[in-house]
């Protein structure tokens, strides 16, 4: 382990023809060694693995049927889902009566008390407060990684020395607030916010 990493080489055509190799151990000052074998044995491999992406490894795309140019945005009730490529028939309208106020504010409340929650709820004025970081939680102290200031990135020493007094200054944590904090980070490294609230804290 404590020796010098050789250091194998070799010149190739683009068509893979090898013209020279050479390896500074002692077998490769016959030009030949199994040090250039793996050499090109993993130059090959890489190659192959650039020339064989399967479809997974390709970002996701989607092929046009060729008799279709253009695909326009729709609103899904608007959209033909029938299998003929050219058909011209409208869409019926939906049979289905809209759902009440009554009725879609207990579906509402039903999806709330789902094991998980739903993602369609933090758009709802009425739940979306129940989706708000518990990190910008107005009661939980300033997190330190929050008074980062871009416009003092070329700052010099005093500037930043007289900045972080002031800022050092504003801050205040109370004792709810400590009290709060030690009660929504008892899961410690299972809590991202017990991550947040470290950040930049000295801690035992």
């Amino acid at each position: 382990m404590s020796e010098k990493p050789l250091t194998p080489w070799v010149v190739c055509e683009n068509s893979g023809k090898v013209l020279s190799a050479h390896c500074d151990c002692m077998a490769g000052l016959g030009e030949s060694c199994s040090h250039v074998a793996s050499l090109l044995w993993a130059i090959e491999a890489g190659c192959k693995r650039r020339d064989s992406l399967t479809v997974t490894d390709k970002k996701a795309y989607w092929v046009l049927p060729t008799s279709v140019k253009t695909v326009p945005y729709a609103r899904v009730k608007d959209i033909n889902f029938s299998k003929t490529p050219c058909s011209t028939s409208t869409v019926k309208p939906s049979s289905v009566t809209p759902p009440s106020e009554t009725e879609l504010t207990n579906f509402l409340n039903c999806i709330k008390d789902c094991p998980s929650k739903p993602a369609l709820l933090s758009l709802i004025p009425a739940h979306s407060d129940f989706y708000v970081p518990k990190s910008v939680n107005p009661e939980l102290p300033v997190v330190l990684s929050s008074l980062f200031d871009n416009s003092l990135a070329d700052a010099d020493y005093p500037t930043l020395l007289k900045k972080s007094e002031e800022a050092f200054e504003l801050l205040q944590v109370t004792k709810k607030q400590q009290e709060l904090v030690e009660e929504k980070t008892r899961e410690q490294a299972s809590s991202r916010l017990w991550f947040r609230m470290r950040t930049g804290r000295i801690t035992a």
